[in-house]
């Protein structure tokens, strides 16, 4: 399984695209340096969604990182993507452990849902909001520092933090003990898609 980077993790959603290509955001988004990129692709339908990651994985598979299927367990596997993140009301984790050998990433619903997905060999967890956020209208509460802090302490798989997450915030997040930092619209609504991401990794690296 190839190395991960998951400092910066990018979310390529399609909605919060809109009209722009999504390919010149992929690469824009690579020659920044991002570890990972998840496509979510809600306002699409199966067969556009299927389309659009057979035309990022070639780039991906050039950069060396791994390509993410939001909630799709049969559309990664479909394309041959690297893995899928899935949530509490997607295919359960057991079901999916046993027919994926790609990475699988879960958003866990607190400590104990985190712990349990661990035990079912998730490889690694996206925990958020860490702030307010509106890219995700069903995000919940923001778990700001103590609850972020509680999921990292309480597994040893990686932990990404998404919700909320810019500039600004991320020492904060990054003081939490976690593997990256989730970034959706501060990237893609960026004036310079690459140059936000450098400063991303920068600010992480601080």
């Amino acid at each position: 399984m190839m190395q991960i980077d998951w400092r910066l993790y990018a979310v390529l959603d399609t909605a919060t695209l809109g009209s722009r290509d999504p390919l010149a955001m992929t690469a824009a988004l690579l020659a920044g340096g991002i570890g990972v990129l998840q496509l979510r692709a809600k306002n699409l339908s199966v067969r556009q969604t299927a389309q659009l990651a057979q035309a990022i994985l070639p780039l991906t598979k050039i950069a060396q990182i791994p390509l993410i299927i939001n909630d799709d367990l049969g559309l990664a596997l479909a394309v041959g993507a690297d893995g899928v993140h899935l949530g509490v009301d997607d295919l359960p984790l057991d079901l999916a452990r046993a027919s994926f050998k790609g990475l699988i990433g879960y958003s866990p619903e607190g400590v104990a849902d985190a712990q349990r997905a661990e035990k079912l060999g998730v490889d690694y967890l996206g925990v958020g909001p860490f702030a307010a956020t509106t890219t995700k209208l069903d995000a919940g509460a923001p778990l700001g520092q103590a609850g972020l802090r509680a999921i990292v302490e309480a597994v040893d798989c990686p932990v990404v933090a998404i919700g909320g997450i810019a500039q600004h915030n991320v020492a904060e997040v990054r003081a939490c003990g976690v593997a990256g930092i989730v970034v959706v619209s501060a990237l893609l609504n960026a004036t310079n898609p690459t140059q936000a991401c450098r400063e991303f990794l920068a600010h992480y690296k601080e």
